[in-house]
Formats: C-alpha cells, structure tokens, sequence
C-alpha cells in the first residue's frame, strides 16, 4: 500500500525549490533618492536689476537757454559775439505800463563774426526772467539809456563798451539779459527772426 505523505526528503526539497523561486522572481527594493544638499548663501551679493539703458542728453551750450544762463559778469561766447554784462541798475523812469520798469545794462561787447563788420545797439537786447517772457526791445522814444549809451560798428575783432535799456516786471526774481542777434541789417533797419539762436545771460549778481 503506497503512503498517503511523500517522504520527509522529498518535502524537504520542495521546500527549498520554492524558497529558491521566491527570492529570485521577487523584485528588488528601490534606493532612496540622493540627498539634495544646498549650498549656503554664504556672502554672494543678491542678484540687481539692470535699468534700461537711456540715451544720454543733449549737451546743451551754456547760455543757450534761460534754463542755462551765462553767470553774472562771465562772458558769453557765441558764433559772432562776445558780450559781458558789468554792471546792472534798476531805473527810477516811470513806465507806460505800471506792472513794468526798465532795468540799465552795462555791457562789453567784441564782435568776433567772419563778415568784415557789424553793428551792434540796444534793439539786440531784451529783458526776461521768472515770468518766462522775453519782453519787447526798447527805444529812445522809451526811455534813453546811460552815457555812454552802446552803439557802433564794429570790426572783425573790434569791441565797445556802453549802456543798454531793457524792461522786465517789477520786482521780477531771475532776471536775465537776452542776446537777439539781427538777421541783417540795411537801410538802418535790422531785420530779426524767430528761428535765430537767442543767448542768456544771468543779471542776478
């Protein structure tokens, strides 16, 4: 009669073969991931925003504005002309209009053009300041300015010294000297222009 069990050496190898099976079907465990280990900050600068880069502004000429007068008794230099103002007086004459007054300029003034000559008065200058309005020439029917009052022809390199009149508001802060070169000047008249530079120069001493 065959035994109901196999023998112990038969089970015992079962065993085994099925030990065996398990451990190379099964599926390694996986590996922790490498630590991540940041690096300390330490003294590195923080990261700065770079602005745009902006065009740089145009140089403007000293005296080309009454944003940028010449300074009181320096010498404005221009294409034609060298003018200083050297001495400044307020005038006691009464004005047609009782909001302004006339202010006397002493002036030097070097024409330095390349035209052979020319002639400088009191109509290439005019008042200005806070008001930011350039105001009308004077004449002699106005108001007669100091002697000697500046008037002449001058030659390339020639200078003269003299006195001109110019209103302004009264009591007005900045005032300011404006430079109006002619255009031409024939049959004793000078011809202006908008479109011509106009030169500033500071009276505040």
């Amino acid at each position: 009669m065959s035994p109901l069990f196999p023998n112990k050496t038969v089970v015992f190898l079962l065993g085994i073969l099925f030990l065996l099976t398990a451990a190379c079907g099964g599926s390694a465990p996986e590996s922790a991931p490498p630590e991540v280990i940041s690096e300390p900050a330490g003294d590195q600068p923080a990261a700065t925003e770079v602005p745009p880069t902006q065009a740089a502004p145009v140089d403007e000429p000293l005296g080309g504005s009454p944003d940028n007068p010449i300074p009181f008794a320096e010498t404005l230099l221009t294409p034609d002309w060298e003018v200083q103002v050297l001495e400044v007086q307020r005038s006691d004459k009464a004005h047609e209009d009782a909001d302004m007054e006339y202010v006397f300029v002493h002036l030097r003034v070097k024409y330095v053009g390349t035209e052979a000559s020319a002639y400088v008065y009191g109509k290439m200058f005019r008042g200005t300041g806070s008001a930011n309005e350039i105001y009308k020439a004077t004449s002699f029917i106005d108001v007669t300015a100091p002697d000697p009052e500046l008037e002449a022809d001058l030659a390339s390199g020639g200078e003269a010294e003299g006195w001109v009149a110019i209103q302004a508001r009264k009591d007005e802060a900045g005032l300011m000297l404006v430079l109006w070169p002619y255009v031409s000047y024939e049959n004793n008249t000078a011809m202006f222009s908008e479109a011509t530079p106009k030169w500033f120069l500071s009276l505040n001493q």
